[in-house]
């Protein structure tokens, strides 16, 4: 994206905001996966369905509640992903800081948690499509040996 002014940037946040992309529960999802700002009650769901028999995206939406910034931020990846369908694993080399860039660095200012929850979100149910579970930061050395949990474990803090 070219360099936009900072009114620009508010305005294109402010957009999505208010008519957000790929809003609603997507369902057949191969991967369903909330997450959650405490600290100011931002919400994402992000909802991933994958292609047939491949390990590339087929689509993404979410569902949400939360502060402007958060909420484009989700519409904002939503549209990203579904004009380029990625793959589980370019999903999950996908940057932070490249969001935050984005969505304008200097409108984002100290709220950056609020700004990369739903990719934050999103790299996790990517993280759980079959036959990618467990990633590789899920396998844990425990003993010596090295631990490979399910889904099932994660719910349940190992």
């Amino acid at each position: 994206m070219a360099a936009a002014d900072r009114q620009t940037l508010i305005e294109r946040l402010v957009h999505h905001y208010q008519h957000p992309r790929h809003k609603g529960v997507l369902e057949g999802a191969d991967a369903v996966m909330p997450g959650g700002n405490p600290g100011c009650g931002d919400l994402v769901t992000m909802f991933v369905k994958t292609e047939a028999g491949s390990d590339r995206i087929a689509e993404v939406r979410f569902e949400g509640e939360g502060c402007t910034i958060s909420q484009a931020a989700a519409s904002i990846l939503a549209d990203k992903i579904n004009r380029t369908h990625p793959t589980l694993d370019e999903v999950g080399e996908l940057s932070y800081d490249a969001m935050i860039d984005q969505l304008g660095r200097e409108v984002v200012g100290f709220r950056e948690r609020c700004a990369t929850l739903a990719l934050g979100t999103l790299k996790m149910a990517a993280s759980t499509c079959a036959p990618y579970w467990p990633p590789p930061w899920y396998r844990l050395k425990r003993g010596g040996k090295t631990f490979s949990g399910s889904a099932a474990d994660m719910k349940s803090g190992c």
